[in-house]
């Protein structure tokens, strides 16, 4: 099993990680300039009434196709980290859902809010290619969310949307870390604007807030959210360094004569004051009515303070700031129930949670309420990253508590989840386990759960934010239904349980939610598809689809590197000093030397020295007889020299600065520090370099490594840069240019990155810059034995010379190794390019980001073609948007496209066939097109016979039959995913549902089962079966309810689209769901077995593009012919198929070519459009119905070849000069086949 074994030690390692890099880092840089710069263009695109204008592009939306990046995903990862391994996105720093659970909002750490109008089966982004301007800048961001505050109106245009951005405690460092914002963002129905358009207010806050993360964002109770005059919206800012009141009115813009617009004014509170090193962490208002307000926050390592006068003054709740107690510790939460009363969450001798009874009290008074999981159970080390709580109040008064935390193995040795506990609150108070939510007997009385009270068990771990939807519960009853939505946001993105929390019945909502955090990101040697990323919190994750990724190593992801050689391995980060490989058998790490990587290296000397995330690399040096190089960093540089070789893989210490006498670089062996796979503490300083003269210490630990030849190795230190040169072989000379004695050029810094210039002996390091000196360099070269600044420094300046421009921290560069003369660098705010013009240095400097989300770029890979004039893509790792990519040889193209097989980018034409999973030589077929699946018709008029002698269950049952049950079974049981997979969740549901019909609690599937919920056919008739109205997919019988009667005339459920539900009545599929949701009954080799009946071919449809094709705007027409071998079929001749399809696309008439039929609908005749928008982050299905009943009995396959096209592509493509089916799919990006067997 691939778990993280010590997942809590590791993340109180992040934790002490961040706090610490915070000191020294330049704050005061990337804002004056781009400040200026970006300021001026706000005020010039806003209308007049404040409102942003619908034709407001934001700088960064693709705007032509010369340099244009597009997403590759994730949009959603599958195998994610809990029991189940659900689909997971990146984190969720804070959610609003509305009162019916259809609409909700998503601020995601830096990829800014997201917004679903169907429970969260679809996402969008809001703003995401919003600029503003820091003053300072540094490691800010607006796309980083701390907290969201949304008044919903009863359409989404009347929503009033606050957005607190910064993170929850900024940090700092050669990474990302977790970024501070620009103060508050606001907006009135932000999610009806274009997705490329800023729909944010001007006016932010951003000399009060700009530099810190804002916890909450509360509203006075009795003022319209959004309104001005004499009543205006008010809005209380929790933040790291203290709350601030936002004010509702107009506010003069400047240099317009006077003109105003509506936007809010914030200033600091009296009470609560900035520079008081008071953090505020939550805050909860009350109308106490006559007129009076009480609001109560939350203060770190305090307890609570309330106010009646906005905080103007201050005064504790003494039961939390009782001397005689044990103290409050860290960060508290709070959760309104009903009236005045609320609860508090929080840790002093171990996390306890407290009801206040009244607020209204004098003072109010705060009573423990006992029964909450120690510590360990709940966050252990985590207290300030992961808590949450809410509390719901049914219709008898009675309060539930949800708390939220870290991690929890739900029994001893499974994989981690979420520490999510649900507890009924007694008049004591005191919290107990609802057992019919979280008991740990058998179903119904009891929940089945592992630990009582524990809900968290299928979802990821990190719980950031609970909330609650749908109609209030009735009063306790023994047969009250538990239908309440509890929202859950954490690590992983976003989770539901339409149950009441009921644990294993939180399904993931994350499909087309993009805000993965990527770390590094390593392009496959030689497919122009593949990839492999390194993930805050969601591993190694590997590209499987076109935007699908897939979870390969769980926990967090560092950075990862393809064996240049034996390129079917992949070397990944963990964190720190573990590095994993799926290739267990030719892997050894350095650390431990186990097979596949270490099992954990907690109080490791050298993995405590190490960097929490660093970088890899490698070269070919196959071309001279080598096997390959591989290098890694701790607070040394490792390398081998055999990875993939018949012999683990021998790893060695490079030495460090060796010198003779006269303080000349002299050559030193490299060596093997660990050959017990244990740290040696007479090897622990072997190869760590040393700053000075004189000595000050280590420059600490390595942060990026590359390969400047196959004898040269660049390393990147917190502290400065180092090169090794090999000569002779095995000896190494060193140079050491470090911060402490001056000989790198800057200082009050953290150096991020090197980047080798080909063909030379000059490089490049980049830094974060520096907090106390703003003019300082960000970027230098060394050449001629000297450092150069680049000027990327001023780049921000508007105009060039002064004033000083914001800070824009440098986190990787890389040079184009086709074009030397071109750097790129990433930033916090996207990426610049830089082109040398005067030797050594003189560079100019442009923005890059044409199509690229305003948020921070931590990694950067260009991959080559090989041979002249190969296609040449970048790749930026953007924290929490994922992984984007620019062609940098040729103009983009807008294409609608399928593919031949899911490692097919359709970059180059013809089509690659290799592997890029296997060995080199390993191939893949061209008759199974991931983007043709084929489904049973819906609805059905007879149901599947049940077909086995024995009871199905976890051990025996078929994928095509445990899928065909949940098709159905998911209308009673909603977070029953139909994959055809087994889950804990499916074990759960099954035991449930069998005791509500009076049979023992069996995990298994049989006839009688069969019947009730497929459907079962006796003589004549069709009995049973779980039934649905057809338009609104409402569940209309039950045979567990008896309630509901069966109606023969409402379609049986079996077979209905895996991804329509009763939000999702019309949602066409998406790529997650052609990839799991569908299930064949049997493949080899590629092909499908199917049945003869009616069906429905799904073909996804791609665009390379953020700019939408929309409804109806693409089209598809889908051909097929039979036979009895795949290879005459693939072989087959297409006549002229291609003039057909462009015809046919043009409504001109034209003849089939022989033997060819086309799949025909009675209004729309050949061509099939596309009912939902298509985006890079986004393909989307057309769903066109083949009736397979009629194909002759003597022809057992059918060949299916789709061909499409949209009215936003580019001029098509000619197609190729091949005459058969093989020679189109291969060589033409608008047509794909799929080959299936009959049945």
């Amino acid at each position: 099993m691939s778990r993280d074994p010590n997942k809590k030690a590791r993340a109180a390692a992040r934790a002490s990680y961040n706090a610490a890099r915070e000191a020294g880092v330049d704050q005061a840089a990337l804002a004056q300039a781009m400040a200026a710069l970006l300021r001026d263009r706000e005020e010039s695109l806003t209308t007049a009434s404040g409102r942003p204008s619908r034709s407001r592009a934001a700088r960064a939306f693709p705007i032509n196709e010369q340099g244009k990046w597009v997403s590759i995903g994730p949009s959603v990862a599958r195998r994610g980290q809990a029991l189940d391994r659900p689909n997971v996105t990146g984190r969720i720093r804070d959610l609003a859902v509305d009162s019916d659970g259809v609409r909700a909002y998503a601020a995601t750490a830096k990829g800014g809010v997201w917004y679903t109008h169907d429970a969260g089966a679809s996402w969008q982004p809001v703003g995401g290619w919003a600029q503003y301007s820091p003053t300072t800048g540094g490691h800010v961001n607006a796309q980083a969310c701390g907290s969201i505050l949304v008044d919903f109106g009863i359409i989404e245009d009347l929503d009033v949307v606050l957005v607190g951005t910064g993170e929850i405690t900024p940090t700092r460092g050669p990474t990302g870390g977790r970024m501070a914002g620009v103060g508050v963002l606001s907006a009135i129905g932000p999610a009806t604007v274009d997705v490329g358009t800023n729909p944010w207010e001007p006016d932010t806050g951003l000399a009060q807030l700009e530099g810190r993360g804002i916890y909450r964002l509360v509203r006075m109770p009795g003022v319209q959210a959004g309104a001005g005059g004499l009543t205006p919206d008010q809005v209380l800012a929790c933040t790291n360094d203290g709350a601030f009141i936002g004010t509702r009115g107009d506010i003069a813009i400047p240099n317009s004569g006077g003109a105003t617009r509506p936007g809010y004014t914030w200033a600091p509170t009296a009470g609560l004051p900035a520079g008081g090193n008071l953090v505020v962490t939550d805050a909860l208002w009350f109308d106490l009515g006559g007129g009076n307000h009480r609001c109560v926050v939350a203060v770190a390592g305090q307890g609570l303070l309330y106010s009646d006068d906005s905080f103007a003054t201050a005064f504790a709740v003494p039961t939390l700031q009782n001397p005689m107690a044990p103290p409050i510790v860290g960060r508290m939460s709070l959760a309104h129930a009903a009236g005045n009363r609320f609860y508090v969450l929080g840790e002093t001798d171990r996390a306890r949670v407290w009801q206040v009874p009244d607020v209204s009290a004098n003072p109010p008074l705060a009573t423990n309420c006992p029964g909450l999981r120690p510590t360990d159970q709940v966050w252990g080390t985590q207290r300030d990253y992961d808590q949450a709580i809410a509390v719901d109040v049914d219709a008898g008064g009675n309060d539930r508590v949800y708390v939220g935390g870290s991690v929890i193995e739900p029994r001893d040795g499974t994989n981690w989840a979420a520490a999510l506990w649900v507890y009924d609150v007694s008049a004591a108070p005191a919290l107990t386990v609802p057992r019919v939510l979280a008991g740990v007997g058998t179903p119904p009385t009891n929940a089945g759960a592992d630990r009582a009270g524990l809900i968290g068990n299928n979802m990821h771990g990190d719980v950031h934010a609970i909330r609650l939807a749908g109609p209030q519960l009735a009063a306790p009853a023994a047969d009250r239904p538990e239908r309440r939505q509890v929202w859950v946001g954490n690590d992983g993105g976003v989770y539901v349980s339409l149950a009441s929390g009921r644990v294993n019945t939180f399904a993931a909502r994350n499909s087309g939610l993009g805000a993965m955090e990527a770390n590094m990101v390593a392009s496959h040697p030689t497919s122009p598809h593949y990839l492999a990323m390194g993930c805050q919190d969601n591993g190694t994750q590997m590209r499987r689809g076109d935007t699908v990724w897939e979870v390969t190593h769980q926990g967090d992801g560092g950075g990862v590197a393809f064996h240049p050689v034996h390129t079917n391995i992949v070397v990944a980060q963990y964190a720190q000093a573990a590095w994993n490989s799926t290739s267990r058998g030719p892997f050894r790490d350095p650390m431990a030397r186990d097979p596949g990587g270490p099992p954990d290296l907690s109080g490791d000397t050298e993995n405590d020295a190490s960097l929490f995330y660093s970088e890899a690399a490698t070269f070919d040096d196959s071309a001279t007889g080598g096997n390959g190089l591989l290098a890694i960093g701790t607070n040394r540089v490792w390398i081998t020299r055999d990875l993939g070789t018949n012999r683990p893989p021998a790893w060695r210490v490079l030495p460090h600065d060796h010198v003779d006498g006269a303080g000349n670089p002299v050559a030193a062996p490299e060596r093997d520090c660990r050959p017990a796979g244990a740290f040696n503490a007479g090897l622990g300083n072997y190869g760590v370099p040393l700053s000075g003269p004189p000595s000050t210490g280590s420059i600490r630990s390595v942060v990026a490594l590359e390969f400047a030849a196959a004898g040269t190795v660049l390393a990147a230190y917190l502290d400065g840069v180092v090169r090794y040169v090999e000569g002779p072989a095995g000896q190494w000379t060193t140079t050491v240019w470090d911060i402490a004695s001056g000989a790198f050029p800057v200082g009050g810094t953290f150096v991020t990155d090197v980047a080798a210039i080909p063909g030379t002996a000059d490089f490049f390091a980049s830094t974060t810059g520096n907090r106390g000196n703003a003019a300082q360099e960000t970027l230098f070269k060394f050449s001629g034995g000297a450092w150069h600044a680049t000027g990327l420094r001023r780049a921000l300046d508007n105009p060039p010379a002064l004033p000083q421009g914001p800070l824009d921290p440098v986190f990787t560069v890389v040079v184009d190794p086709s074009n030397p003369a071109d750097v790129y660098v990433g930033t916090a705010t996207g990426v610049w390019k830089g082109t040398l013009t005067a030797a050594p240095a003189t560079f100019t400097w442009t923005p890059f980001v044409n199509g690229l989300p305003s948020a921070v770029v931590q990694d950067l890979d260009i991959w080559t073609q090989v041979g002249p004039g190969g296609t040449r893509l970048m790749r930026a790792a953007v924290q929490s948007r994922g992984v984007w990519e620019v062609d940098l040889a040729a103009a983009a193209r807008r294409d609608t496209y399928l593919r031949v097989h899911p490692f097919d980018s359709r970059r180059i034409l013809p089509t690659p066939l290799e592997d890029p999973r296997a060995a080199p030589g390993a191939t893949l077929t061209d008759h199974a097109s991931p983007d043709i699946v084929v489904r049973p018709a819906w609805p059905v008029a007879t149901p599947p016979a049940w077909l086995w002698r024995s009871s199905l269950s976890r051990w025996n049952a078929p994928n095509h039959a445990v899928w065909t049950f949940q098709t159905a079974f998911r209308h009673l049981y909603p977070f029953i995913e139909a994959t055809g997979e087994w889950s804990e969740a499916l074990d759960d549901a099954l035991r449930f549902h069998n005791q509500r019909m009076g049979r023992s609690a069996s995990r298994t599937i049989n006839a009688t089962l069969w019947g009730e919920i497929v459907g079962r056919v006796n003589g004549a008739d069709v009995e049973e079966g779980v039934r649905l109205d057809p338009l609104t997919l409402d569940v209309t019988y039950d045979p567990s309810d008896p309630a509901r009667v069966l109606d023969p005339a409402h379609p049986l459920a079996v077979f209905c689209p895996p991804w329509r539900g009763v939000n999702t009545t019309d949602i066409s599929a998406r790529e997650i769901d052609v990839v799991e949701r569908v299930a064949p009954r049997r493949e080899d080799a590629g092909v499908w077995t199917v049945e003869r009946i009616p069906s429905v071919v799904e073909v996804l449809l791609h665009h390379r593009d953020e700019r939408a094709v929309p409804r109806l705007d693409a089209q598809a027409i889908l051909y097929w012919r039979t036979g009895t071998v795949v290879e005459d079929l693939m072989s087959a001749d297409i006549g002229d198929l291609v003039a057909h399809s462009a015809d046919h696309f043009l409504a001109q008439p034209h003849a089939l070519p022989d033997e060819w039929s086309a799949a025909t609908d009675p209004l729309l005749g050949l061509t099939f459009a596309n009912l939902e928008p298509i985006t890079a982050r986004s393909p989307r299905a057309i769903s066109i119905d083949l009736d397979l009943s009629v194909i002759p009995a003597d022809q057992s396959h059918i060949l299916l070849l789709a061909v499409v096209t949209s009215a936003a592509d580019s001029p098509p493509l000619p197609a190729p000069a091949g005459t058969t089916v093989r020679d189109l799919v291969l060589g033409w990006p608008y047509a794909a086949a799929r080959v299936l067997r009959l049945r």
